[in-house]
């Protein structure tokens, strides 16, 4: 899918409500991009909440005779939930807040063939960024991904309301979601170094000057503790290979068996 640029239209306030330029200063701001469109908001980073997970997966299977189960890794995914307030202090803001409240609602939708509901062209993808706190490893660029389940949108109705017309505008708006990170960029390790030095929040993690490492003096190994910690690990995986291979090959010689006693 190619992403596409949208135009820009800024108001006085600094907001951009078609395409998005939002505060004028985007370093400290959430920023949403829908990728089918092109089209940004920027919100000022009123931080209500900020939580990071990484949820790594493991399928356990219990093996008769062993006390640990076997455990083969499947992958580790990353979800980021947070909230954030919007504040209106005028009409010229309001309006503004309003736009764009409004075009972050409206990417939680997919995109459609013409103008049939029928048949999508494309999902609603997203890309946020805020800070070095959610940003991509290699180009500190945006992270793509989507928002799963609920996005809230809370007035506070004792703050007030700005009246436009016929219209209110809220003076303050909580807003909440989580969003889920697909990963575009390679992680892990190649031997002792990360694929990656300053995944996740922009800090080269191989450049270890000033962190005190327990077991090393003037940045010196005591002991080869890290290397038994790696020559342990390995051995372990190996045994549980081994395990389940044996456990693997005597189901499948209790299955011939039984279908040789059928015949």
């Amino acid at each position: 899918m190619v992403e596409k640029k949208a135009p820009s239209v800024t108001l006085p306030c600094g907001f951009n409500c078609r395409g998005g330029s939002g505060p004028q200063d985007k370093s400290t701001s959430i920023s949403f991009t829908h990728i089918p469109s092109g089209q940004s908001v920027h919100f000022a980073a009123y931080l209500l909440g900020f939580s990071d997970n990484f949820n790594v997966r493991w399928n356990a299977e219990t093996i008769y005779g062993r006390m640990d189960p076997i455990s083969i890794y499947q992958g580790t995914g990353r979800t980021i939930s947070l909230s954030w307030k919007v504040l209106s202090q005028g009409k010229e803001d309001g309006t503004c807040n309003m736009k764009n409240s409004s075009l972050f609602l409206n990417f939680q939708y997919p995109s459609f063939f013409g103008t049939s509901a029928d048949l999508i062209q494309n999902p609603p993808l997203l890309r946020l960024r805020f800070a070095n706190l959610a940003m991509s490893a290699g180009k500190r660029g945006s992270l793509v991904g989507y928002v799963d389940g609920q996005v809230s949108f809370t007035p506070n109705l004792d703050a007030g309301f700005i009246y436009v017309g016929e219209s209110i505008i809220p003076k303050e708006i909580d807003f909440s979601c989580t969003f889920v990170v697909l990963h575009d960029e390679a992680l892990g390790w190649e031997g002792k170094k990360p694929q990656q030095k300053g995944f996740p929040y922009g800090f080269n993690t191989q450049n270890r000057k000033g962190v005190p490492v327990p077991g090393q003096t003037d940045g010196q190994p005591q002991g080869g503790l890290m290397e038994e910690a790696l020559i342990d690990g390995t051995r372990i995986v190996r045994e549980a290979e081994a395990d389940e291979r044996r456990a693997r090959e005597a189901k499948e010689g209790q299955a011939g068996a039984k279908d040789r006693l059928t015949r």
